[in-house]
């Protein structure tokens, strides 16, 4: 478990269908937190024969890493036979979803609608704990569904074993649109009676900044602001610290930014090509939803479905 200091920490969301073993490594190398997380996984779906084979393979690590997932499910009985799986498979650590707001996911109960039932959440939570106490538990939260829902959550957070929590700064019903609830955020931060984290927009300094003074915030969570930028972790601490970080995305003329973005993109792909499963047809499908955030390669990056031609297509752009 990584200790808190004076420095705000940065860690990487786990992005459902992105999140795979290879990004986090990248993201890893640039100090991100949480790189041992597993993507978000549907309890329902690990413990149902027709799809446990499936989710299975989404729980990837390196034989080093610490073991932990995000879950999520509508009721105890069902999120305690997943994590008795998880446990056996090695998980000491578990992010408990309240987060989510895609149909999805909320159309079964689970996800932020789940925080219209803090009754079961408080169930599911102490089912948890109660199994599994050494278990590490954490909680990825919305502010509500359709309205401010946390301050029992928060203020209980501790007694139910809850070591931190992630509060994304919308509410469900809010999807990804307009600006975040600044208000809410700023009371839940308030209201936590344990360590608390904001996520949402991060995208640059300014913006992490802007939760970082949230009333005892320790950090932020970062999804989609590290797809084609994953040293965007390196240079949010460098910032904190009050320097520059060179020979980035985020510094020198455009050329040079589009030369490390390349630069990074190799890396990905390496890791890909090193510890992605599957055949290369699998694995080239997995980083083409990466490839979208690599804008500065072009529309051809869409198209590409070989390792090769990507390497082909990074060394073309890397001579113009």
């Amino acid at each position: 478990m990584e200790n808190c200091d004076s420095q705000p920490q940065f860690w990487l969301a786990p992005l459902a269908g992105l999140n795979d073993l290879p990004f986090r490594l990248l993201c890893a190398r640039f100090g991100a937190l949480g790189c041992h997380w597993a993507p978000m996984i549907c309890a329902q779906a690990l413990m149902h024969p027709a799809s446990r084979l499936q989710t299975l393979k989404l729980l990837e690590w390196l034989p080093e890493q610490e073991r932990a997932l995000q879950l999520f499910g509508p009721n105890p009985q069902i999120v305690g036979a997943a994590l008795e799986v998880a446990w056996e498979l090695g998980v000491r650590e578990v992010n408990f979803n309240l987060g989510c707001q895609v149909p999805k996911v909320t159309k079964g109960g689970s996800g932020a609608i789940l925080l219209r039932d803090l009754p079961q959440v408080y169930a599911i939570l102490e089912a948890m704990k109660r199994s599994y106490p050494q278990l590490h538990l954490s909680l990825k939260l919305r502010l509500g569904w359709d309205n401010y829902a946390l301050t029992p959550l928060l203020r209980e957070a501790s007694n139910l074993g809850v070591e931190r929590v992630f509060v994304h700064g919308r509410l469900g019903t809010d999807g990804f649109a307009g600006d975040l609830r600044w208000d809410l955020l700023d009371r839940a931060a308030q209201e936590s009676s344990v360590p608390f984290y904001a996520n949402g927009g991060v995208t640059d300094w300014e913006s992490a900044q802007r939760l970082l003074a949230l009333p005892r915030c320790q950090g932020v969570m970062i999804g989609r602001g590290a797809l084609g930028r994953a040293d965007i972790f390196a240079y949010l601490q460098a910032k904190a610290r009050g320097e520059e970080l060179q020979d980035s995305t985020w510094s020198g003329s455009p050329a040079q930014r589009r030369q490390r973005q390349l630069e990074l993109l190799n890396e990905h792909l390496e890791l890909v090509e090193r510890y992605g499963r599957g055949p290369e047809r699998e694995r080239m499908h997995k980083l083409r939803r990466h490839l979208a955030a690599y804008e500065l390669l072009g529309p051809e990056r869409l198209q590409v479905a070989s390792f090769r031609a990507l390497r082909d297509l990074i060394a073309r752009s890397e001579q113009s």
